[in-house]
């Protein structure tokens, strides 16, 4: 059976096994683990776009990948970090500045006092190696630049000592070879106080996921509570429909659905003008006594239909081939009048009076015979030309010459011009006589528009009919002014009106059946249900804005219950327990119980064990060996041990990788006393000794005890000075401040120094010497101070506990003579700037003044440091 110690994984690896396994997670959860690896949880903002992606807004959504974390492929190599250089808008750091570190094994220490500009060095080595920080944009340009630009680095570094260089900018993916490099940082470290868990191990993975499950709950229950908002917006219309119930509008708005067709809603929602008028009628006649008004109907109909024949007869005398008919008749008879005229003024040209034959003579002659044969001669055919015979006209007995002329006018009349054209002109008086008869009058318009417009309530269709009527009445007065016109210059005719005065009483008819249909007959549950079912739609267009947005609403609710229902954290449970099992075993806790060992925590007797889960993570508790169900451990270890703890954990972690890249630590000993103080000094020499180590730090006790025990243990050690002056942040140096300086080189330091700036003094620049006269007492106070310290060193060294007894015998050569010299000497640094008191105006020290002082203690230094030497010598 295969070693569990054999199944192990690094914590880059397992976080690439987080990152594949979100492959095929809904974008929002993916999106959240990348801002979740920067933040222990997020932000309001944050959790807002969080919800917005989830929702459909992906423009936002920028999904964990293996550009935002360390390489797995880079613990095989050896990977340092040689130094930076040329800072860009890196929070207030001086531009231009570089900051190296010592290349191979071995430790940098970069001291800097608070607000030099140290904190911003380490936090681009925490950026570009993608480290555990609380924000990925931790870096901010300087607030004073009023033209802030990105934060941006030159970083140096080597692969298996092959130099490299990378240009970093914040919010770009870093170069994948240098996330080889671990940062340690007591804010970020997998060590921590847990409500449940008291002192809790979570390796970063498995916090991540922890992250992810309290933002999957937080997203359901935020869901589940915005579901319950929305659905209390469905209005009371909604809910208590005024349709019909049972009918298939009331299931539709009882049930409505995201899937509804919305342009489908938006037409039932409008009646057409026709079902208007539809939906009026059947409320009419479903309303009233169904006998009566279908007798009323049955009336109107009457009427119209007696109306339709004289408008259908209308229409066709209206018609051009009519008219062209009546043109016809009218010219034949006027043919056949001009033919009888000349017929007549043959016969009648010596007659005493004109026009014999004339339509006004001919009436007159019509009119003769009428009376002639219906009063004075009613048994005699006219003309009565016997003996006794008078004429009708004068009452005159009738001469024999009138006689003649009376036989002549009746042959005249008799004859076939004359017969032809009376015939023709009967035809043509009927043609004209029927465009008179058939015409239609105001008050016939008068009396259709009123049925139509307010019995049926139709009206459009009653202005299309007057419309018509009116217009054909128009050609007709056009053509009957002047018959001979032509017909394609006079106004068209209306539209016929056939069709819709036929679709009007087939209309009325069928209201007629409807209504004298039996009450539960097939006919009228028709009608009925008709009449329901334009009701309803009318019902819909009176709520329609609450039907479009109730669907909206349930799209909005079908949205996040699909979110719901993927807001478990069943699977990310099974991934936490997965990873769990190969990150956290048998290896990483005998690392741990090595390191516990190496830090001098062996007294508190802890180890390392998984403790239970919570939010869907395995949780491991920091517990005490033989006892460990006390949770409250907390209340035993102090802050310190608390911190060794954490630093133990991390170091764990690197041995179980086998990397030799570089450890950054930032601030390690903050807040730890004089004695884990040393413990921590002694683990990093000894890691110094087979990578490369980095540390910040602004505790100048604990930067003379790591020196003093690397020098003991012969580990490479080496010092930058981060600094600042009044109007500069971020100088580096290469060596050390004076005060963390090996007494004698802190004096040549001193004497250097004093060197270079003469030509304050002799150039008169008083105010920047008296400046530089005040920083040499204080470095005077300090070196003297120093002196002492390293003249008792051989016992007693500074920040360190153990007392060297074996040289006691060293500290015989101090005289009484050397106590009094240092004595002098510590009065004289504070007299630089002093002068009599009689003195209104002090003189400016002289700069010999100043060597004068340094050389006392150089000499102090350097008689005690011989002496001490003999002695040695001579043991």
């Amino acid at each position: 059976m295969e070693s569990t110690l054999t199944k192990t994984i690094t914590e880059a690896e397992a976080l690439e096994d987080i990152v594949e396994w979100s492959l095929d997670k809904p974008l929002w959860q993916r999106d959240a683990l990348r801002r979740l690896l920067t933040r222990e949880t997020l932000s309001e903002q944050d959790f807002l776009e969080t919800l917005q992606i989830a929702k459909g807004d992906l423009e936002k959504a920028i999904p964990i990948s293996s550009d935002h974390i360390p390489s797995s492929l880079a613990a095989n190599q050896t990977v340092n970090i040689n130094g930076l250089k040329n800072t860009q808008h890196v929070n207030a750091l001086e531009e231009g500045q570089s900051l190296s570190f010592q290349k191979g094994v071995g430790i940098t220490v970069v001291y800097g006092d608070n607000g030099s500009g140290k904190s911003g060095y380490a936090r681009i080595l925490k950026s570009a190696c993608r480290a555990r920080v609380k924000d990925k944009n931790l870096i901010k340009p300087n607030i004073y630049n009023q033209n802030p630009g990105t934060p941006n680095a030159e970083i140096n570094f080597s692969v298996n000592d092959q130099n490299q260089s990378y240009k970093w900018e914040q919010g770009l993916p870093s170069k994948s070879e240098l996330s080889a490099i671990s940062v340690f940082d007591a804010n970020t470290a997998s060590v921590h106080v847990d409500e449940e868990n008291d002192v809790a191990y979570i390796p970063f993975p498995l916090e991540l996921l922890s992250r992810l499950s309290k933002v999957v709950l937080k997203v359901q229950s935020n869901v589940k509570s915005e579901i319950e908002q929305i659905q209390s917006q469905t209005p009371q219309s909604l809910k208590e429909p005024s349709c019909t119930e049972g009918s298939e509008m009331w299931n539709l708005a009882k049930n409505i659905r995201p899937e509804i067709n919305v342009d489908e809603v938006e037409r039932l929602s409008i009646l057409t003008e026709s079902e208007t008028k539809e939906l009026e009628k059947l409320n009419l006649d479903l309303s009233k006594d169904p006998i009566k008004q279908a007798r009323v109907l049955g009336e109107l109909k009457q009427r119209i239909q007696t109306l339709q024949s004289k408008i259908k007869k209308f229409h066709e005398h209206s018609s051009s081939d009519y008219l062209k008919e009546v043109q016809d008749k009218f010219k034949t008879y006027q043919t056949k009048k001009q033919s009888s005229k000349l017929a007549a003024e043959g016969l009648f040209q010596n007659t005493p009076i004109k026009d014999v034959g004339s339509d006004v003579w001919l009436s007159l002659w019509e009119s003769a015979r009428n009376f002639s044969e219906q009063k004075a001669y009613p048994k005699k055919a006219f003309p009565n030309i016997e003996e006794d015979a008078s004429c009708v006209l004068c009452q005159q007995p009738l001469s024999d010459n009138a006689k003649t002329r009376l036989i002549s006018f009746d042959r005249f009349v008799k004859d076939d011009a004359k017969k032809k054209e009376l015939e023709s002109k009967q035809e043509y008086e009927l043609l004209m006589n029927n465009l008179h008869s058939e015409s239609i009058s105001r008050s016939e318009i008068g009396e259709l528009m009123r049925m139509i417009k307010g019995q049926l309530e139709e009206d459009a269709l009653a202005k299309v009919i007057k419309s018509s009527l009116i217009q054909t009445q128009w050609r007709m007065r056009t053509f009957k002014r002047n018959v001979l016109v032509s017909i394609d210059l006079i106004p068209p005719p209306g539209e016929t009106l056939d069709d819709k005065l036929s679709g009007i009483i087939a209309d009325i008819q069928k209201r007629i059946d409807n209504l004298s249909s039996e009450e539960n007959s097939e006919r009228r549950t028709t009608l009925i249900n008709r009449r329901n079912a334009l009701n309803d739609r009318k019902w819909l267009s009176s709520v329609k804005e609450d039907f479009l947005l109730e669907i909206d609403r349930q799209k909005n609710i079908k949205t996040l219950n699909s979110i719901f229902r993927k807001s478990n954290t069943r699977g990310i449970t099974d991934k936490s327990t997965d990873i769990a099992k190969k990150l956290v075993n048998d290896v990483l806790r005998l690392e741990f119980a090595k390191e516990v060992g190496k830090l001098n925590l062996g007294t508190l007797g802890i180890e390392l064990n998984h403790s239970q889960s919570k939010a869907g993570s395995p949780l491991f508790a920091i517990s005490l060996i033989g006892n460990p169900r006390e949770k409250k451990i907390s209340a035993i270890l102090s802050e310190g041990e608390f911190r060794c703890i954490a630093l133990a954990a991390f170091l764990a972690e690197q041995a179980t990788s086998q990397s030799k890249s570089s450890l950054v630590f930032d601030d390690p000993v903050c807040s730890l006393d004089h004695m884990h103080r040393e413990d921590v000094a002694n683990r990093l020499a000894e890691e110094g000794q087979n990578r490369q180590i980095i540390i910040f730090t602004h505790d100048l006790a604990f930067l003379f005890l790591l020196d003093s025990i690397c020098r003991d243990k012969s580990t490479n050690i080496t010092y930058r000075w981060v600094h600042k002056t009044d109007t500069k942040i971020g100088l580096c140096k290469q060596t050390p401040p004076n005060k963390a300086l090996p007494v004698s080189d802190a004096i040549q330091s001193l004497e250097n120094d004093l060197s270079n700036k003469r030509f304050l003094y002799e150039n008169g620049n008083h105010s920047e010497w008296i400046s530089s006269v005040n920083s040499y007492q204080t470095e005077l106070r300090m070196l003297w101070e120093r002196a002492v310290e390293e003249a008792v060193s051989p016992v007693v060294k500074r920040f360190r506990n153990k007392v060297e007894t074996g040289d006691l015998i060293k500290l015989t050569i101090i005289t009484e003579q050397d106590c009094n010299d240092m004595r002098e000497g510590y009065k004289k640094y504070s007299q630089l700037l002093h002068t009599q008191g009689d003195d209104l105006t002090p003189k400016t020290p002289h700069p010999d003044k100043v060597a004068e002082e340094i050389e006392r203690i150089k000499n102090w230094v350097n008689s005690i440091f011989e002496r001490q030497k003999q002695i040695r010598s001579r043991s």
